[in-house]
């Protein structure tokens, strides 16, 4: 549900349309958070509420961020295969693409490691290699 509500929201041209959209998929992941709260599966569609709401609300989009990769580790530990490693790899394009403090989570070490993560759980999928060399070059123009 949450998936479907992510790809309405892409389509929908209205704020308050989005606005709306964002608080259906919240109350389907909290739903399913009520009913199986060990299933990582609805902590990451949590984590992609909490992205959600942080690129429809900029100002608010720093805690949304912090809260977002809180339910990545958490569906990280629970259930690490799921998308393709999307919990860690969806934790790299977060650290790596987010302000820094004190702005935001951004942190390319932290990032670097999701990213090496993702590509230990799912080395064949295109996205975690994808992930891992955009990190890797981060690293680097750091150095």
């Amino acid at each position: 549900m949450v998936q479907a509500d992510s790809d309405l929201i892409d389509t929908e041209n209205l704020p308050s349309g989005r606005r709306r959209l964002v608080a259906d998929a919240r109350s389907h992941a909290e739903r399913c958070l009520a009913m199986a709260p060990q299933d990582g599966r609805c902590h990451y569609a949590r984590a992609i509420v909490y992205g959600l709401a942080a690129r429809e609300q900029p100002l608010q989009a720093g805690v949304l961020l912090k809260n977002m990769l809180d339910s990545l580790v958490k569906a990280a530990a629970l259930s690490p295969t799921i998308d393709h490693a999307g919990p860690a790899r969806l934790q790299a394009i977060v650290l790596l693409r987010a302000p820094y403090w004190p702005l935001g989570p951004g942190d390319v070490d932290a990032g670097l490691a999701a990213a090496k993560q993702a590509v230990a759980v799912d080395p064949t999928f295109p996205g975690n290699q994808a992930i891992l060399r955009e990190a890797q070059k981060k690293a680097a123009a750091r150095q």
